[in-house]
């Protein structure tokens, strides 16, 4: 398993990986979420996600805001 080869991620942006993280924090509730879920669902790393924002809760307050 580990980490998906550069060929293997997909393409993302922020919007992006806000509709993912409102998902699974839908899905798994926010509390029994981790940016390595949010990370695998996207299909990329969570240092992917590290580069736009600097936490989970950050990406909570941008889905709710």
């Amino acid at each position: 398993m580990g980490r998906p080869s550069a060929k293997q991620r997909k393409p993302y942006n922020p919007d992006a990986i806000l509709d993912v993280a409102v998902r699974v924090f839908r899905e798994r509730g926010y509390d029994g979420s981790t940016l390595d879920d949010v990370a695998r669902a996207a299909g990329i790393t969570k240092a992917s996600i590290y580069y736009h924002v600097r936490s989970k809760e950050e990406l909570l307050a941008r889905g709710v805001g």
